[in-house]
């Protein structure tokens, strides 16, 4: 296994993606600068081959051949070691773009892919994922003004495909309703959090016991309502700290609800293993 510090050829060109909105990309090594980096892309990557070992956020993901993961805007990446032979195909999408689109896609299976982002997959799943990239890829050399339409609704089969797989070999059953609690449970939480914090007033919202809202939680997602509440709150912590340069941690802590800036650092802290000023500093 190659220790690979910093790969000053793997850095992402800023001005192409914002530029083209959605690109193919071929990639050797580690696909980020070697050190803490918050994406601020949609990003669906194809491990082709060799061995990938990351920090997502606060989970190590080692990612091998024949697998997909899929990685939404604004979460940490440390990338730590990648094998020789390790090769990959990276899809990024603009912030712009992902805008565009996130009314779809951020509804679709997207507790599922931020709780675990890595797909594995067998050598007929991996080949029918290629078809696509493939075809993006062609799409991509194309002169047209419907270019990142065409893009646009590819990613939309990419990743829809993806998530097929992911249950198939999971063997778990998948719940496509758009009317699912789940769903509407992240929508509400774009709307109310992160000033509304408490399960109880997520319940209320959809006139159910906390209990039974938890359990329904649970049953559609596998994790309890708290840990994806816990998990946006985090989200658009880092969101702030991050786009917000110029707010202070009393500022941010205000911004998200809370009513000083000590108790937004335990919570942060809590859930992150380390303090929103070292987060901010790295």
């Amino acid at each position: 296994m190659a220790r690979n510090k910093k790969h000053t050829g793997n850095q992402y060109n800023h001005d192409r993606i914002k530029s083209e909105g959605i690109i193919v990309d071929d990639r050797k090594g580690l696909p980020t600068y070697g050190e803490m980096y918050i994406m601020p892309y949609y990003v669906i990557t194809i491990h082709h081959s060799g061995t990938l070992k990351l920090d997502y956020d606060s989970q190590t993901m080692v990612a091998k051949g024949y697998s997909i993961s899929i990685v939404y805007p604004n979460h940490a990446l440390l990338g730590h070691d990648a094998s020789d032979d390790y090769r990959s195909t990276a899809i990024m999408v603009s912030a712009e773009q992902f805008d565009s689109m996130s009314n779809h896609i951020a509804l679709r299976d997207r507790f599922a892919n931020e709780q675990c982002p890595c797909i594995s997959l067998t050598i007929e799943q991996y080949n029918d994922i290629m078809t696509i990239v493939e075809a993006m890829r062609t799409v991509s050399r194309l002169n047209t003004a419907y270019r990142v339409d065409i893009l646009r609704n590819m990613v939309f089969d990419l990743v829809e495909m993806a998530n097929v797989f992911r249950v198939e070999n999971s063997g778990t059953t998948r719940n496509d309703s758009p009317n699912s609690l789940s769903k509407r449970f992240y929508e509400a939480l774009t709307q109310h959090c992160p000033p509304h914090r408490d399960v109880s007033y997520y319940a209320d919202l959809f006139c159910l016991s906390t209990k039974y809202f938890s359990h329904r939680i649970m049953e559609e997602t596998g994790h309890s309502a708290g840990h994806w509440l816990h998990q946006y709150v985090i989200a658009q912590s880092k969101l702030l700290m991050r786009n917000r340069s110029d707010a202070s941690l009393q500022q941010i802590a205000l911004m998200l609800g809370f009513p000083e800036q000590s108790s937004f650092s335990r919570y942060f802290k809590r859930e992150t293993g380390i303090s929103p000023d070292t987060w901010r500093r790295m």
